[in-house]
């Protein structure tokens, strides 16, 4: 802003604006080197290359945590196309195609149906009521899909540095 004027307008590649599924892009023969960092909806990665062709100041905190190649695997959730996940996300294929996944627990909270290019949630927490307090809301958070597999940097909060390697991570 300068004087109450904009200087420039957002644009904004995640949830809800510029973003494409995994198969989209896979489709458009764009998959290969994206990173598929919401594994829920499969969704890639902006890369880069094209924040920096749109002089984009502002990118999501999660990126500095998962820049690294060694934070990548290979897999093959939609069948021929190879993507690259989180290495935390290991989900199990069955005999009819679904991908099972399982959260930190071990408990299996999302399921992909075979053709799908979701996941669904498996475990609702509250659905006979709400609690009298949410004094586990930690624990019941990390049974559904959107608390149970991390996104970054919100995969680390339970490590003992987290808020210093947070500022020092997004500072620096």
């Amino acid at each position: 802003m300068e004087n109450g004027v904009p200087m420039a307008f957002g644009l904004e590649f995640g949830t809800t604006g510029l973003y494409e599924q995994m198969l989209i892009v896979a489709k458009k023969g764009k998959i290969f080197g994206q990173n598929i960092y919401d594994v829920i909806r499969e969704v890639t990665q902006v890369p880069m290359e094209l924040l920096d062709r749109l002089n984009v100041d502002v990118i999501d905190v999660g990126r500095f945590f998962n820049k690294d190649d060694t934070y990548w695997q290979k897999l093959e959730l939609i069948k021929g196309y190879l993507g690259l996940y989180p290495k935390w996300f290991n989900p199990e294929e069955q005999a009819d195609g679904a991908w099972l996944a399982a959260g930190s627990s071990g408990e299996h909270i999302g399921k992909m149906l075979s053709g799908a290019t979701f996941f669904d949630q498996l475990i609702y927490p509250y659905i006979d009521g709400y609690p009298d307090h949410f004094n586990q809301i930690s624990t019941d958070m990390s049974r559904v899909i959107w608390g149970g597999f991390g996104f970054p940097p919100y995969h680390r909060m339970n490590e003992k540095d987290f808020c210093k390697n947070l500022r020092e991570t997004v500072v620096s």
